[in-house]
């Protein structure tokens, strides 16, 4: 009898062994869910399963992550939630919507088999910390999602066997990815190339100020390249200003020093293409974050911090969604404003603190909206509905997940053409509408 047992252990194993590579049992491990498209589980601890199915996160005994197998495409592991690579994970895997390319003809979709190379490619970071972080790419109705979970380090490794036994792929080791690319921009220091701006742009997730730096250019399969770009005169591995990825095209350019040609994007100024002596680089997407390319309308506040309109549905209606503050005391809620062909309708967002704030939903053709210039203070858009007003800020997301509301300067700025924005949209819809160029975000 115990013979017959083992044998069908072993024979379980062999057919499911996810179930038995792991340390935990039942494959139950607590995490906490750090980042991700997800964004109403931030913060949040979390139960993560591991099945033969797929991967579930619960909250308590409700399930609030449902991850199929079939649909995972990377798993990854590094010791800092802060690492470059997780933008540019999503960077590199999101679509940029035609007619916002610059700089060359390659426009759409960056294909996933990409998406080793730019782990490779993000991995610097000078941020190490004493915690485990594993990073789950997967594909959701063909949109690109993700979720960073932090595991404790006694769990660690036993998620990531379980999460390479599912899958049937090797995970990624950022940690090991970085000093290995450490190595490269190294013994590629001799090959940098002097590069002066003459003004300030936006280059993914970094502003990078006008004046002088070093240029260290890595060239990849199919004629793709990784840019690393050094403030000063030196080259310093370990302190990149900006990154990003793009094409290597042959040219016998008449120069002997590099030339920047600048494009703007959504409000903000980015590099197009650098042409080198004998190569010219372009980046396919311009250098804006994916998030801001993948918007209808996006708003820039300086910095990181972008003022973004996209594109979905609302209760069966293309719908323009507008994120907001809205401050009526004692509550400060984060609110969803959908404008659509005959509604304006607010609700509270998933990630939102508070819950204590009155929501509205009138007819497109009783909704009254102001623009204010916010001089003196922070109100830029008011919008009235029967006997009641409300007073709404937008609100600013940065590259790192934070949100600001607008004060001075480029935020105000970026504040004002939002408010001056949704008054168009509540007022001529159909039109605005039909101007969006990008894909509808589920």
């Amino acid at each position: 009898m115990k013979n017959r047992v083992s044998v069908a252990i072993v024979a379980v194993c062999l057919l499911q062994p996810s179930i038995c590579g792991a340390d935990r049992q039942d494959n139950r491990w607590p995490a906490r869910y750090v980042a991700g498209s997800k964004k109403s589980n931030v913060g949040a601890k979390l139960e993560l399963i591991i099945s033969s199915q797929g991967i579930t996160g619960k909250k308590g005994k409700k399930p609030v992550l449902e991850i199929p197998a079939g649909s995972i495409t990377e798993v990854g592991y590094d010791n800092s939630s802060h690492n470059k690579g997780w933008t540019w994970l999503k960077t590199g895997s999101e679509v940029v919507p035609q007619g916002k390319c610059s700089g060359g003809s390659a426009c759409g979709v960056w294909p996933l088999t990409l998406v080793p190379v730019l782990v490779g490619a993000a991995a610097l970071a000078p941020y190490k910390t004493t915690q485990h972080f594993v990073r789950i790419l997967w594909q959701d109705s063909g949109v690109p999602s993700e979720a960073l979970f932090e595991v404790g380090k006694d769990d660690y490794s036993a998620v990531l066997t379980a999460l390479q036994n599912l899958t049937g792929k090797p995970w990624q080791d950022l940690p090991e990815a970085r000093k290995k690319l450490l190595g490269e921009i190294d013994a590629a220091k001799d090959r940098s190339v002097p590069l002066r701006l003459d003004r300030a742009v936006v280059l993914n997730e970094a502003e990078m100020k006008p004046g002088n730096y070093r240029l260290i250019v890595l060239e990849r399969p199919e004629n793709r390249a990784e840019a690393y770009f050094f403030a000063g005169p030196e080259v310093k591995p370990e302190h990149v200003t900006a990154q990003a990825v793009g094409r290597i095209e042959a040219s016998q350019a008449e120069t002997a020093s590099s030339a920047v040609a600048y494009v703007q994007q959504m409000g903000a100024e980015t590099i197009a293409t650098i042409q080198l002596p004998d190569r010219k680089l372009m980046f396919d997407s311009g250098g804006l974050p994916a998030r801001v390319a993948r918007s209808s309308q996006s708003f820039y506040g300086g910095s990181t911090k972008w003022a973004t309109v996209i594109r979905t549905d609302y209760k069966g209606e293309p719908a323009l969604r507008f994120y907001v503050i809205h401050n009526p005391f004692p509550h400060v809620c984060q609110e969803y404003v959908y404008v659509t062909h005959t509604r304006v309708a607010s609700e509270i967002a998933p990630s939102s603190p508070q819950s204590g704030c009155a929501t509205f939903s009138a007819q497109r053709s009783e909704v009254k909206a102001v623009t204010s210039d916010g001089k003196w203070t922070n109100r830029f858009l008011d919008v009235t509905v029967g006997d009641k007003s409300y007073n709404l800020q937008p609100l600013l997301e940065e590259g790192n997940g934070n949100k600001r509301i607008a004060t001075l300067g480029k935020s105000r700025d970026a504040a004002r053409e939002w408010a001056a924005f949704f008054v168009q949209t509540v007022t001529d819809f159909d039109n605005v509408e039909q101007g969006s160029q990008t894909p509808a975000v589920p």
